[in-house]
């Protein structure tokens, strides 16, 4: 699910800005700076090592694929915050292994290790904190459930897979665990990573 300004109207969105700046206390515009302020930037790497010696594929493969992310979230204002997370995979001009699915390098005769080259917009969601301790989420998001057998990110491919949903997650203080989630799209860690959910 996208929400985009047009399909708002530009009228009604300028009219609605209007409205929340004359109905903003000014202290509600200050913790909202403070919010802006203490917002996180950070970024990371991680350096991978994948041999593989498949029979009876008649070469071994080896890649070396490094991840660049960087990541930005904001602090609560009224329960509400943002993030954001983008990640680039470099291979570093190596080609004697298969990237799958298509993607390059794909010489014959070398088993597949699923880092292809590219960049991806890992997450960007919403989320609202709620005072009696539920989590509301919309938006791209990395989902694990359990074990991550059968729903999770993949985590261990560099590009990890994460999912366009409305998910809603709350721990109760007798232990209770509460977790659902509405999956439109999941975008895989192959090109073409943008594809529809099949739970069936």
């Amino acid at each position: 699910m996208i929400l985009r300004l047009a399909d708002i109207g530009v009228t009604a969105a300028l009219l609605a800005t209007m409205l929340a700046a004359i109905s903003m206390p000014a202290s509600a515009a200050e913790s909202l700076k403070e919010a802006i302020a203490d917002s996180e930037f950070g970024y990371s790497f991680r350096w991978r090592i994948e041999h593989i010696d498949q029979h009876p594929l008649p070469h071994n493969a080896l890649a070396i694929p490094l991840r660049a992310r960087i990541h930005l979230h904001t602090a609560a204002f009224y329960g509400l915050s943002a993030k954001a997370e983008v990640d680039y995979v470099f291979n570093f001009g190596m080609s004697n292994f298969n990237a799958g699915a298509g993607n390059t390098p794909n010489p014959p005769g070398y088993p597949t290790i699923a880092d292809p080259q590219g960049g991806d917009l890992n997450q960007l969601f919403l989320q609202y904190k709620a005072q009696f301790g539920g989590q509301f989420r919309l938006g791209r998001q990395r989902i694990i459930y359990d074990n991550a057998r059968f729903i999770g990110n993949v985590g261990w491919r560099q590009n990890e897979q994460t999912f366009d949903a409305i998910s809603y997650d709350h721990k109760t203080s007798n232990g209770w665990h509460l977790q659902y989630a509405y999956l439109d799209q999941a975008r895989r860690v192959l090109v073409p990573r943008y594809q529809p959910v099949n739970l069936t």
